[in-house]
Order: structure tokens, then C-alpha cells, then sequence
């Protein structure tokens, strides 16, 4: 880590002008953070994408979680979501690629689940659920798209990329998570995670951000790339370790903090986006810089 070193430094230190640079955000604790300037912070990253910035987010949201976020900034290269399980071209509406669920496993989750719990599936960009009850019950409890909840449709015919479970009594998370934990049903490559106010996640184990990115990667020629990443999160980490530039929240998780040849952003997003784009403009030609104008 470089907390030592300012930002301007860093970049100096670190950044090839002669390589297009792709910059992938975080959304929670990153772009959506506690100092409110969400909108200072779009701005700036259009104003980077304008100067030839290719632009993404990497986040844990699925696309009908992020799909605002997606909008505001319109990104011009591959997004990484549900934490490396789908990933999706904005520009072409695409999705690239999609990690479903084991069918065998998840149908035996099923059968070991379904008598105690609700189920909510998450597809590319859509919920399935069982019931109109179910729906309510999703949508008011963590605030979702109602409208993105289908009733008895799985439109794809095939497993989920995850889902999300409840107890049908309602228990505490506590004595829910005994009762998963007395389930008939020895997991593999599903693990079931806490998602707060009565709900758990399960969710393919092996698969994490740094996967999809990874299969981006593969499909572009890194020489002529360097890439970036505003991150805090522990889902973070293997992805910023993978990184060319790393930028790392102040706010971030300690593991973060203490990856080597990062830098902690000891000031506000919008403050780093500012001065990333004035050292943008410190290296544009002068010609380039007045055409821009």
C-alpha cells in the first residue's frame, strides 16, 4: 500500500498515457457512500468517458439492483455483477456471460428446502417467485423491484444464478440458520449466505468478482490497456490484487488496505475522480485539450 504517497503521485508513478485506461467502480461503500456526492461522482466519470476512459462497475448487485447505477453511467465496457456471475455489455445489451446455479445440486436444495422455506429466484434481470404472498413479502422486506418479480415464470428454463430463502414461520435469524443448518442437504458448490431481515442468499461459492474479471481480460489485449478499480469491500479484494492501478477506499476493509502497490484514498471519491480528471488534462496535448473544450 502507498498511504504514504499523494494521489497525484501515485498516478504519476504508476499511469501509462501511451494505454487506453479502464476504470471499474464498486457501488456499495464506493460509488454509494456516506458523503452524499453520488452525483458530483457521475459527473466527473462522464467527463472522464468523454476524454476516452472506458468505464464499468464491478459490484454484487444483480443487474435488477445495479440497473439505476447501470443508467446514470451508461458504461462503455463489459460490467461485472453478482459478484462475477453475470457479466454484461451495456452498450450492446448483452450479457456476455451467466453463472447459473448446478442444476442437480440446486434441485436437490429444493427438495431439502421447500417444505420449510419461501424461494426467490434471480435470473439475468428478472425475480421468479412462487406466489403473489412471496412477492409482497420480497419486495417490502429488502425493497425491491416489484416490478422485476415474475410470478411462476422462468423465462430462461434454466437454475438461477442465486436465490434467496425465508422461513415460512418467520424465525429469527438465529434459529433459521439451525434450521438450514439441520437440512438434508450436503452442499457442493452452493453456499448459503445471511441477506438480512428474514433472508438468506445461496449462491454459487466457487464463483467470485474476480472471475468475471478474469474472462473480460482474456477477451481484450492487456498490453494496450491499463486497468483501474475503486474498491472497499472484502468481495474486492482478489480482483484489486489482479489490477493494474488500486485504488482502495478510506473506508475499506483492512485486507484491502494492506494490499502492496495501492493507494488509500485519504480524501472524498469525488475529490479523487477531480483530480484523476486534472491529470488527464495535464497530459492531453494541447491541440487535443482545446478541441475537447
Amino acid at each position: 500500500m502507498n498511504n504514504n504517497v499523494s494521489f497525484n503521485s501515485y498516478i504519476d508513478n504508476c499511469m501509462n498515457y501511451d494505454k487506453q485506461l479502464i476504470i471499474y467502480f464498486d457501488i456499495d461503500g464506493t460509488l454509494i457512500n456516506n458523503n452524499g456526492d453520488y452525483k458530483i461522482c457521475i459527473n466527473k466519470i462522464n467527463r472522464l468517458k468523454k476524454r476516452g476512459v472506458l468505464i464499468s462497475i464491478a459490484t454484487g448487485r444483480s443487474f435488477v439492483e445495479a440497473n439505476k447505477i447501470i443508467e446514470d453511467i451508461k458504461p462503455n465496457f463489459p460490467c461485472i455483477l453478482s459478484d462475477g456471475k453475470v457479466i454484461f455489455d451495456y452498450e450492446k445489451k448483452y450479457y456476455m456471460d451467466c453463472v447459473f446455479l448446478p442444476l442437480n445440486e440446486y434441485r436437490n436444495f429444493r427438495k431439502a428446502f421447500d417444505e420449510e422455506f419461501y424461494f426467490v429466484e434471480e435470473y439475468e434481470n428478472y425475480y421468479n417467485v412462487t406466489s403473489r404472498k412471496v412477492s409482497r413479502m420480497f419486495a417490502i422486506s429488502l425493497n425491491k423491484a416489484s416490478e422485476k418479480i415474475y410470478i411462476n415464470k422462468n423465462i430462461s428454463g434454466k437454475p438461477p444464478i442465486s436465490v434467496y430463502i425465508a422461513s415460512k414461520k418467520l424465525l429469527s435469524y438465529s434459529k433459521a440458520e439451525n434450521l438450514i443448518k439441520s437440512m438434508d442437504f450436503k452442499p457442493n458448490k452452493i453456499v448459503i449466505e445471511n441477506y438480512g431481515n428474514y433472508w438468506f442468499k445461496a449462491v454459487h461459492k466457487n464463483i467470485k468478482k474476480e472471475h468475471g474479471y478474469e474472462k473480460i481480460i482474456k477477451n481484450i489485449n492487456h498490453q494496450k490497456y491499463q486497468i483501474g478499480f475503486f474498491g472497499d469491500g472484502l468481495n474486492d479484494l482478489e480482483m484489486m490484487k489482479r489490477v493494474d492501478i488500486k485504488f482502495i477506499m478510506g473506508n475499506a476493509h483492512n485486507k484491502l488496505k494492506n494490499i502492496r502497490k495501492g493507494i488509500i484514498l485519504t480524501e472524498s471519491l469525488s475529490t479523487s475522480l477531480n483530480n484523476l480528471l486534472s491529470k488527464y488534462v495535464e497530459n492531453e496535448s494541447e491541440d487535443t485539450f482545446e478541441d475537447s473544450i
